[in-house]
C-alpha cells in the first residue's frame, strides 16, 4: 500500500507549524493515496521517524518521503537521506523514494512575482531583497542567484539574493547598505510560512536607524496555489519509479 509522508521544516513558533499543517491537508484532499502524514524535520513533532513508523503501523508497503523545501541544500542531500537509510534498516520490507524539492520551477518564478507586484508599484530599478534562509550548503547561494536571474531576465527587476545565515550575502549588510539610500525598499521572504526567521527579518527592520526609506514586507509564498501545484507535480515524480516497477513488475 503506497504511503506519503510530508515533511515540513518545523518552527518553535506555533503560528508557523499549523501553516505548514494547514498546507499538506490542503494537498491532502487532491490526492489518491490511502496513507498520507505529515512529519517534521525539527523543531516540531511529529519526527521524521516517527511520521515512517505511522505509516508503517496503517499498513504501507512503500512510503513516498515528500519534503517540503524550496532549495535542494544539505538538508534534501544530505539529513533526510540519511533518515531513509536508517528506516530501511528497520524496515526492510519497505520501499523508499524521496521527491526533489520544489527548486526554481517556472510557477515558483511566476509566484515569487505575483507576490512582489500585488504589494506595490514598483519604481523601475527599485531594489528587491530577495531573502533566503540560508546553509553552509553552496548550492543555496546558487539556487538563489537562479531564481534572481530568472526573475530579472522575464520581469526585468533588480534583484538582490540575501541570507539570514549561512553563506552568501547576509540580509542584516544587504539592507543596511541600502537603506540610507533607497526611497523605496521591497523585502521577499524566500520562505514557505511564519517561522522565527520571518520575525528576524521583522526586527532587522524595526532596529534600524530613521531614514527616507520606505521598506515594503512582502507575504511569505506558502499561502499561493502554485506551491501546491508544484508539490503535486514533486509528488508524481516520486511515485513513478513505483508505478513502473508495478505495472512491468
Amino acid at each position: 500500500m503506497q504511503a506519503i509522508l510530508y515533511i515540513g521544516h518545523g518552527t518553535r513558533r506555533a503560528k508557523g507549524v499549523a501553516q505548514a499543517i494547514r498546507f499538506f491537508e490542503h494537498t491532502m484532499r487532491y490526492r489518491q493515496e490511502a496513507i498520507q502524514e505529515i512529519a517534521f524535520l525539527e523543531l516540531a513533532a511529529p519526527s521524521i521517524p516517527e511520521g515512517i513508523a505511522t505509516c508503517v503501523k496503517k499498513g504501507a508497503t512503500a512510503i513516498a518521503i515528500v519534503p517540503l523545501l524550496l532549495i535542494k541544500a544539505s538538508h534534501a542531500k544530505a539529513d533526510i537521506p540519511a533518515l531513509i537509510a536508517e528506516a530501511k534498516q528497520r524496515y526492510p520490507f519497505i520501499t523508499f523514494t524521496q521527491s526533489e524539492p520544489l527548486g526554481h520551477h517556472p510557477l515558483l518564478i511566476e509566484t515569487l512575482h505575483t507576490t512582489i507586484t500585488k504589494q506595490t508599484a514598483l519604481p523601475q530599478h527599485a531594489p528587491i531583497l530577495l531573502v533566503g534562509r540560508g546553509s553552509s550548503d553552496d548550492a543555496a547561494v546558487v539556487h538563489m542567484q537562479q531564481v534572481a536571474r530568472q526573475l530579472t531576465q522575464r520581469y526585468s527587476l533588480h534583484i538582490i539574493p540575501c541570507f539570514l545565515y549561512g553563506k552568501g550575502l547576509r540580509f542584516e549588510q544587504a539592507i543596511a547598505s541600502l537603506h540610507a539610500t533607497s526611497q523605496k525598499i521591497v523585502i521577499v521572504p524566500y520562505l514557505l510560512f511564519a517561522g522565527l526567521l520571518s520575525k528576524h527579518i521583522t526586527q532587522t527592520v524595526a532596529n534600524l536607524p530613521p531614514s527616507a526609506a520606505t521598506f515594503i514586507r512582502c507575504d511569505a509564498l506558502g499561502q499561493s496555489e502554485n506551491i501546491h501545484l508544484v508539490l503535486h507535480q514533486r509528488i508524481d515524480e516520486a511515485l513513478q519509479p513505483l508505478k513502473e516497477v508495478s505495472h512491468y513488475g
